[in-house]
């Protein structure tokens, strides 16, 4: 991620980094997703999910390890599908699993850019398919995560040296982005993280009755895949995650169609797409704005969604994520970790 070498002010966006070709690819990929499912049992959303997630392993390196991050993609949202479907009613087991899938999942960091953006991208599929577990048939979504997955697979084969979601998207004489020696920074980091999400999930399944699992968005977003945190960028991911979550609601209060409601589903993961390179804040606010219209776009009862009950979650998240933040950005300090090594984007 390029949120390394932006400076210390608030909400810095490089327009010219906008990849609007990288939004481009996945709307097109999309399109192919709508007509299919348009004529087939398949389910839009949860395909468009996994592409998104698929797409955000996409660090520039070689064909071979691009396309394994995505298998490997493709394998653990399999697995933490199928146990989203088992634990999502219990407070307890929820809990627990939230804490080992994000442990266990943060702990890549210290192997690759390209195993970290992997563990993280399926740490958010977790929770985010959670809900869509208690109305969906698991091996129908099974299915939908290999076509989503193997959609991004095919646009990577047929267009390898096409620009990724990161920037050029091959650079075959270069190694793939380094990960993190310190081993004891690595277990503190994913310790960290997996408490926050744990007692966030277990606050929220406690305290709220509508989206409960939601409250560890805000929080997951505000930490975000970075070795060294900052509690300006927390400050800033925290605003517009709010935002998002207003607009997502807004949206749902005022539009009735779910056609439309898709259409601009779809519109805010070509921004989060296009946008990640540019400024993370906008691609994570558009990203949360376009979950929080799942609800309507997989034809729940939105009736029941209290605003207020909802960002009242989101904050309680949020503080906690910023706090931590403070924490990992004092314990890289004291450890003296650097951000990532560069990419393979660096030999274009």
């Amino acid at each position: 991620m390029d949120e390394t070498k932006r400076d210390s002010l608030f909400f810095q966006v490089d327009w010219s980094a906008f990849n609007y070709v990288a939004g481009i690819k996945f709307a097109v990929g999309m399109l192919a997703v709508a007509i299919l499912t348009r004529f087939t049992e398949f389910t839009f959303i949860v395909i468009s999910i996994a592409s998104l997630m698929a797409w955000l392993t996409d660090v520039p390196g070689t064909i071979r390890n691009r396309v394994l991050g995505m298998v490997g993609f493709a394998l653990a949202a399999i697995g933490t599908l199928w146990l989203a479907s088992i634990v999502h009613n219990n407070l307890i087991w929820f809990t627990l699993a939230m804490f080992v899938v994000t442990f266990i999942f943060t702990l890549p960091m210290a192997l690759s850019l390209r195993g970290y953006m992997v563990g993280w991208v399926t740490i958010l599929w977790f929770f985010s398919i959670a809900p869509m577990t208690t109305t969906g048939d698991i091996a129908s979504m099974t299915w939908d995560v290999l076509i989503g997955v193997g959609i991004v697979v095919a646009i990577t084969l047929i267009w390898p040296s096409g620009i990724g979601p990161y920037g050029h998207a091959q650079a075959p004489d270069s190694p793939d982005g380094g990960g993190i020696d310190d081993r004891a920074f690595v277990l503190v980091y994913a310790l960290t993280v997996a408490l926050v999400m744990a007692f966030a999930i277990f606050v929220g399944l406690q305290l709220f009755t509508v989206g409960a699992v939601w409250i560890v968005n805000g929080a997951f977003m505000v930490l975000g895949p970075s070795t060294r945190q900052s509690w300006i960028h927390a400050v800033e991911r925290a605003t517009v995650v709010i935002v998002g979550v207003l607009a997502g609601l807004l949206l749902i209060r005022l539009i009735d169609s779910v056609v439309i409601l898709t259409v601009i589903w779809a519109v805010s993961a070509f921004l989060a797409i296009a946008a990640l390179n540019a400024g993370y804040p906008v691609a994570i606010g558009s990203y949360t704005a376009g979950m929080t219209m799942t609800w309507a776009v997989q034809g729940l009862d939105v009736g029941s969604l209290n605003a207020s009950e909802r960002i009242y979650a989101e904050a309680l998240a949020i503080g906690l994520a910023i706090a931590a933040t403070v924490f990992l950005n004092w314990w890289s300090s004291r450890r003296n970790v650097n951000p990532f090594a560069e990419t393979e984007a660096s030999a274009n």
